[in-house]
């Protein structure tokens, strides 16, 4: 065996043998915030990049609980997009692992452990609760009929008034967090490429920041047990990116 053999053989075994992320490297890559140690184990991860490991990993107990909407091809083409970019970054991951080496079962896993042990509100309790109609909204009764006096002739059917499209339902907490990430991604890069309104391009410099805000607020009224308020921070969320998909898309028109 030549000595060019046997090096290449110990740069494959040593490649082979690369050990998985310690619990400080994890949480350097999936910090929630920034960092004020790069050792600090216990800062906060991020739920939708936890939540992406397990979706990838193919362990059948680290989906169990999570919401269908996570599961599919969709949603998890789009999160491991946003891990890859964090991969990328060496300031996250200055020791290059690959998007394999993360979403493997025992780091997923493990990821998973620490974002719970850090203050993370279980992913499966995350959805927004439903908001009960008010009196307000409560639709009329209807009015008593009197008895018919004399028969008359019948009156003229009223022509119906078009139906309101119905609003989308409300995500659960994971999923509007995700799509809100998204929308902020598709609009700076619309807006990138060419002129557009005002409001639109506000919106575009500032979504990044606004989104690091109401995560972490969010994620603190979830370690507070404060449930309602939790499902008002998603119900404004959820309203101020699809009011900006609406704008994108008619500027797309």
């Amino acid at each position: 065996m030549t000595r060019l053999t046997i090096l290449a053989a110990v740069l494959l075994l040593a490649a082979c043998s690369k050990q998985a992320p310690t619990d400080a490297q994890l949480v350097t890559l999936l910090h929630a915030g920034g960092l004020a140690r790069a050792s600090d184990t216990s800062r906060p991860l991020d739920a939708i990049a936890v939540q992406c490991l397990s979706t990838h990993s193919g362990d059948a107990a680290l989906v169990r609980d999570l919401p269908p909407a996570a599961l599919t091809d969709a949603a998890k083409s789009q999160c491991r997009r946003r891990v890859e970019l964090w991969l990328a970054d060496s300031a996250r991951n200055p020791d290059g692992f690959k998007f394999a080496d993360v979403s493997a079962a025992p780091v997923a896993a493990r990821a998973m452990q620490l974002y719970l042990a850090n203050g993370g509100a279980p992913l499966a309790q995350a959805a927004a609760q439903p908001v009960a109609p008010s009196a307000e909204s409560a639709p009329p009764a209807a009015p008593a009929v009197a008895p018919a006096v004399a028969a008359s002739a019948p009156a003229a059917a009223p022509v119906p008034e078009p139906a309101p499209e119905p609003e989308a339902p409300m995500p659960d907490t994971i999923t509007a967090m995700a799509e809100a990430d998204n929308t902020c991604r598709d609009v700076q890069a619309a807006v990138a490429q060419g002129p557009f309104n005002p409001r639109l391009a506000r919106f575009a410099e500032g979504c990044a920041n606004m989104l690091q805000r109401d995560r972490e607020r969010i994620e603190r009224l979830q370690r507070e047990g404060r449930e309602a308020d939790v499902a008002n921070e998603v119900q404004k969320l959820v309203r101020s990116y699809r009011q900006a998909q609406v704008m994108l898309k008619r500027a797309g028109n």
